[in-house]
Order: C-alpha cells, then structure tokens, then sequence
C-alpha cells in the first residue's frame, strides 16, 4: 500500500510530524487526525472510545506506537474494527520484545516509576513479546507483517520517523 496513492478516507492515531506531512500532500484522501492530548491532531480522542465517528467510517486507520499505552487493549480494537469499512485496513506497530515469549502486562504496575522499570517506558502498560501475532489474531484480525527496512532506505527511514526494525501490521476488516 502506497499512501502516497491512496484515496479514501483515513483516521491516524498520534500523527507522527513526517508522516503526516507526507500524507497532508496526498489530495485524494480525507485525512483526520486524533490524540488523546490537546493540540497535537485535529480531534482529541481516546483508541477506546471513538464515538464521534460513525461504523464503518474509514478505509484506513494509522495506529503506530499506540497500543502499549491502551489498558483495555481488547476494547480498543474493537472500536478500531467498528470505525474501519468492510475491507478497510488498520495499520499498526508497537514495541516488541523478541526476548519474552508471552506479552508482560501487570495491572499492579501502576505508577510511572513502576512502568519504567517493568516495561522501559513511564507510560507503557504492556511489554508486547513473540505472542503479538497470535495475540491479535485472536481479536478476529488476519494480519500481514512488514518491515520498514525491507521497504526504505536508511535515510527515508530517518526522515519518516521510522524505526528500522519494527514490525508493521496490516489488517484488514473482512
């Protein structure tokens, strides 16, 4: 998927600067933007609760970095599949911990201190492992992985914001 040659109507959670802008020059597309926190996208949404738009509102959806911060990241991806068309595509990247087979999560873990030391950041909630492939498939999601690396060079990896070894998913609405 090019999104340069995209056209339909997209929703993109926590619009990194690069890639908006990129996007913002693609004029076939209806492109919204939403965070939790004021001033940084067009809309102040949380992935949990999206009810300012309608089922089915958009072809695509742009979640990278987002889910290891959503406490309830069952409910998030069942709004994320209610606002997406039939045939729509969520694309999305977190964290992965190749070191741990299971997903570490711990509701316990509550305070910014606390976070750090379990998940290496003061506002994660989880630390995804190998299981993230199965974990999501198991919301009903039949997800095809990527890799910026095997697709931009180093210098567009760069100046996208990219991280060259993440693992992309791309899922899509049936």
């Amino acid at each position: 998927m090019n999104i340069c040659k995209f056209s339909g109507r997209v929703l993109h959670f926590a619009p990194e600067p690069p890639l908006e802008r990129l996007i913002q020059l693609n004029q076939k597309l209806d492109y919204y933007t939403v965070d939790i926190e004021p001033g940084r996208a067009m809309h102040i949404a949380d992935i949990t609760d999206l009810r300012q738009f309608s089922n089915g509102t958009f072809d695509l959806v742009i979640c990278n970095h987002v889910m290891e911060h959503i406490p309830d990241e069952r409910k998030a991806v069942a709004e994320v599949k209610r606002v997406l068309k039939n045939g729509g595509k969520w694309v999305f990247s977190f964290p992965i911990c190749t070191d741990i087979e299971e997903t570490y999560e711990d509701e316990s873990i509550d305070t910014p201190e606390k976070q750090l030391k379990a998940y290496g950041q003061k506002d994660h909630v989880r630390l995804y492992g190998r299981d993230y492939l199965r974990r999501f498939e198991s919301y009903g999601l039949k997800i095809t992985e990527y890799s910026p690396k095997d697709y931009f060079s180093k210098d567009d990896i760069e100046k996208f914001g990219f991280i060259e070894d993440d693992v992309i998913m791309v899922a899509e609405k049936n």
